[in-house]
């Protein structure tokens, strides 16, 4: 093989690595681009303002929990009986609804049977909590907390936005039922739910952090210049440094899809296109070097010599 195909060849990967490593950064730059708050600000605006602010969406807290090894069984485990504990108490007011695996698909038979069919074709368990918290948001509207997350006190501050997502994680969210941008989301899921090789990119891909900062994307292209207050999408910041509503649970870190989801998913393909250009420009290289020591050394040998007969000593 000539040198300057390797070369390409090593080339041609390099490139696709920066490729996939930008556009990782893209769709998750996407998802930042907007104004945020943070929880401080949504608390204090909650305690400052007139008495006839408007409260969006209803007092409602989803969760989900879908035991993957025995879907029969219905009961929260202890560690996340606790997390269930902390949004209740703190929240005594607001209904709870439990989304176990038989009551996730009967509502989606239910109220969205035209997509039963690709919520029952996913080949991941993670990506039917995706689309359920889509279709949960957007039908009854209220605020979704994933188990990863504790409550640390009363969230009706946060029930003053039409509709909001937190920026470091997708694992929060609150709407009130059917917010332009969840139909939006829950009508792009469809032609998405497709089959890949990689375990990983599916969740990202057809209801992960890859597809929302998408649809995010989309949404806030359409948005008129001026919106209606009920049709905005609020961002709100979310980190060690902004827990006033909820409050991370180290023990459920096995939930690996996170807003970086994307990222990291990628990593495997990245090191592997990585290495396979280091290791392509390096024969290229090798074989240019070889090539170029060929002819230095032709040149020195006498003429008969290089026509193949034998020289004179």
């Amino acid at each position: 093989m000539p040198a300057i195909t390797v070369r390409f060849l090593g080339l041609a990967a390099l490139s696709a690595v920066i490729l996939l490593n930008t556009q990782a950064m893209i769709h998750i730059g996407h998802f930042f681009s907007s104004p945020s708050l943070t929880q401080a600000d949504v608390a204090s605006t909650f305690h400052t303002a007139a008495e006839d602010k408007r409260q969006f969406i209803p007092k409602i807290i989803h969760q989900i929990y879908h035991n993957w090894q025995d879907p029969s069984n219905e009961t929260l485990p202890a560690d996340r009986d606790d997390v269930h504990h902390s949004c209740t108490t703190t929240n005594p007011d607001f209904a709870y609804r439990l989304w176990t695996t038989n009551s996730s698909r009967q509502f989606v038979e239910t109220h969205y049977e035209w997509f039963l069919g690709t919520y029952d074709s996913y080949t991941c368990p993670a990506q039917r909590l995706n689309t359920l918290r889509y279709f949960l948001m957007r039908h009854y509207g209220g605020i979704y907390i994933d188990p990863n997350y504790s409550c640390s006190r009363d969230i009706q501050p946060l029930l003053y936005y039409p509709a909001w997502v937190m920026d470091s994680d997708h694992g929060i969210s609150g709407a009130r039922p059917h917010h332009p941008y969840w139909v939006m989301i829950t009508e792009s899921l469809a032609p998405r739910g497709h089959r890949f090789q990689s375990p990983n990119l599916p969740i990202t891909h057809s209801g992960g952090p890859e597809f929302e900062s998408a649809v995010w994307k989309k949404y806030h292209t359409q948005l008129p210049t001026k919106p209606r207050k009920e049709d905005r999408v609020y961002r709100i910041k979310m980190g060690h440094r902004e827990e006033v509503f909820f409050k991370p649970n180290g023990r459920f870190r096995d939930t690996w899809d996170h807003s970086f989801g994307y990222i990291a998913s990628t990593k495997a393909l990245l090191g592997c296109l990585l290495l396979f250009a280091m290791f392509t420009l390096w024969v290229a290289r090798s074989w240019q070097a070889r090539k170029t020591h060929q002819r230095e050394y032709q040149r020195l040998l006498p003429a008969k010599d290089q026509a193949g007969g034998y020289g004179t000593v």
